[in-house]
């Protein structure tokens, strides 16, 4: 009776997600379009070093690049499972290329190679949200979500790039991809919450936290430049979002993924 009441209580909570979700995904097409104002590509700090344009945001990149590589060598490393190495290869190849598309966009700022920052990042999105089903759901389930939500994630980019091209941009599905999951993912840690510890509760609020900083310091790039003289909102915000990265990889490790699906967090 016991394992039945439980069954059931896990099953009216998946569908509450699921159901979440669905209705978040349904109001998408009533809210007004949304395109991308030429003035997002004006950063303040465009300073040329060791003949790099824009080097500050572009150098910045770097911590990407390095948790990403941590995290590919430790998930090849420490995993026997299939579904845990699909998942977290996907997550951290993602956060590497974040770091080359990203510093390629900087290179260069401009709609088109913006498109090559905006892929990984919808990657490394999908990819977390997909460990977090994995880990407090299902494994079955994170593991069948990784295509489709990765596929779906590069659309949104894709949609947004061809609509700014006939001059009617549309980030409404891209902006999607980018902040349901840091609503989904503590939602699903608070429903769940029995299968984890405080330990990384705190390191997943870090990780939000980071980010939310970066997405404040994204807005207020001139103005820290201006008061440092120094370095800009910009760099800070690459910074802070690597900061969230590092939260994450010590989220998945050091504990040996042979835990995978065991019902312990992310």
């Amino acid at each position: 009776m016991h394992d039945k009441t439980c069954f059931r209580t896990k099953q009216n909570k998946t569908l509450l997600l699921l159901l979440l979700s669905l209705v978040s995904i349904a109001i998408i097409p009533f809210l007004p379009k949304v395109g991308q104002a030429l003035s997002f590509h004006h950063f303040s700090d465009a300073r040329t070093i060791l003949h790099v344009p824009n080097f500050m945001n572009v150098a910045s990149n770097f911590p990407f690049l390095l948790v990403g590589i941590l995290g590919l060598v430790n998930t090849w490393r420490q995993s026997n499972a299939a579904g845990a190495k699909l998942l977290y290869t996907a997550l951290f190849t993602g956060i590497c290329l974040t770091a080359v598309g990203s510093g390629y966009y900087h290179f260069q700022p401009g709609n088109n190679t913006l498109v090559y920052d905006r892929i990984p990042m919808t990657v490394v999105f999908m990819a977390f949200f997909c460990v977090t089903i994995a880990r407090l759901v299902s494994k079955t389930v994170g593991v069948l979500l990784l295509a489709p939500l990765v596929i779906a994630g590069v659309a949104s980019v894709v949609y947004w790039h061809v609509t700014e091209l006939r001059h009617q941009g549309d980030l409404r599905w891209y902006g999607w991809v980018q902040f349901y999951p840091v609503v989904f993912i503590p939602l699903v840690m608070l429903l769940f919450r029995t299968r984890s510890s405080p330990h990384q509760f705190r390191l997943l609020g870090y990780a939000i936290l980071w980010y939310l900083l970066a997405k404040v310091l994204e807005h207020y790039d001139q103005a820290i430049y201006h008061a440092t003289k120094q370095i800009s909102g910009h760099t800070l915000k690459h910074l802070a979002a690597g900061m969230a990265t590092v939260c994450i990889y010590r989220l998945l490790f050091p504990k040996k993924m042979q835990d995978f699906g065991s019902g312990q967090v992310v």
